[in-house]
């Protein structure tokens, strides 16, 4: 701190002409220039204040900040800084709006799609297979599954799109289902829960990966599903627990929980919602329910004040926020994809596509399972 005061002390008296009332845009462009020049030169020497600074910074703008110089370099590469960053930018959600990564329908072409930019930004994915899905997202890593064709091996990644750092975690049979199970606030590593099926004997059988150690480990599968004649339905995971959502139940391994009806199971800024979309004299209407200590929520309903031609309307997603009252919703219509705000019920077009050249009149493109809430980490593979 002593060093930091004197070198200060020693950055104003290069200007002694300069008094303290004296505004920084009255310098001179030479003048201006000395002085960021020697805040840069403070801030770059003392390490400690550097990396504050960098931790409040968003990720894309701390990876560019790497080409600053070796020392920044080495700053922001130690795993040390990556872990703090990652769970400082957890905690401060959902101060921080995710976006959305849409995949086309029939083509393995993906969208970033974003609440406050109306437009499509394409996404690449680092792999060359023709055939690629995204499987699932958390917090800033995607699980991949990729082929070659049809009749080839499947190809399981983790990747991180920010980073560009991707893992191969299988090669062989396709899984029935898998997961990513990723929180920050419990752990730096991920797991991948997968449901495999032996297509000779029909056995079904569980395992789990794990980052720390980079290996499968068998589970037991008739603890986890006691009733496993029942057909699955979907796999994810939300404050770091697996949940299997089967047509009628979905369990957290052995305990059933009531589902109902409900066509849209959904994680969001911690929080496990079920959503039905219906519609009241052709006007959206949202019925949901919450997941909380392994019982679903009595039902609360936003009834929104658009008119959609229920035949052709598609939930996206959503981002709840602290308040459930202030969330918000996607919902795709042939050529645009519209945000609906629950504080006002209102909506607005977010993004009119009809000019792209993927677009095909009157036909649905994105669909929800193909939807997936994307944010910026230094999460590692």
């Amino acid at each position: 701190m002593t060093t930091t005061k004197k070198r200060l002390k020693t950055s104003t008296s290069t200007f002694p002409h300069v008094s303290k009332k004296t505004r920084f845009s009255s310098l001179s462009s030479s003048d201006r220039n000395r002085v960021q020049s020697s805040s840069a030169e403070i801030i770059g020497g003392n390490e400690d204040l550097l990396t504050e600074i960098l931790l409040l910074l968003p990720v894309k703008s701390v990876v560019r900040f790497k080409a600053v110089s070796k020392h920044w370099h080495s700053v922001i590469s130690v795993e040390s800084f990556r872990r703090r960053h990652l769970l400082n930018h957890f905690r401060r959600r959902p101060e921080t709006q995710h976006s959305f990564i849409l995949g086309v329908q029939g083509r393995s072409q993906f969208f970033l799609c974003h609440p406050t930019i109306k437009k499509l930004v394409r996404f690449n994915l680092p792999c060359t297979f023709p055939l690629v899905k995204i499987l699932q997202s958390r917090h800033g890593l995607l699980l991949l599954e990729c082929r070659y064709t049809e009749t080839e091996h499947y190809y399981y990644y983790v990747f991180n799109p920010t980073t560009k750092q991707v893992r191969n975690i299988h090669k062989g049979n396709s899984a029935v289902m898998l997961s990513l199970v990723f929180d920050p606030s419990v752990s730096e590593y991920y797991k991948v829960v997968a449901i495999w099926k032996n297509p000779s004997t029909n056995v079904i059988s569980v395992s789990q990966y794990g980052s720390d150690t980079r290996e499968w480990k068998t589970r037991d599968a008739d603890a986890a599903f006691p009733d496993a004649g029942l057909t699955l339905a979907k796999i994810l995971s939300c404050n770091c627990r697996a949940y299997f959502t089967r047509n009628k139940h979905p369990s957290f391994y052995s305990s059933p929980v009531k589902l109902g009806n409900t066509r849209y199971v959904v994680e969001s800024n911690g929080h496990l919602h079920c959503i039905n979309l219906s519609f009241n004299q052709d006007k959206p209407c949202f019925d949901i329910t919450e997941l909380i200590d392994n019982k679903w929520s009595e039902s609360d309903s936003y009834q929104l004040k658009r008119v959609l031609d229920k035949q052709k309307a598609e939930f996206l997603g959503m981002t709840r926020e602290e308040r459930m009252e202030d969330s918000m919703f996607l919902v795709h219509v042939p050529g645009q994809i519209i945000i609906f705000r629950l504080p006002d019920e209102t909506c607005e077009v977010l993004v009119d596509y009809r000019s792209n050249y993927f677009y095909q009149e009157g036909r649905l493109q994105f669909e929800f399972k193909d939807a997936h809430p994307f944010i910026e980490s230094f999460a590692s593979v």
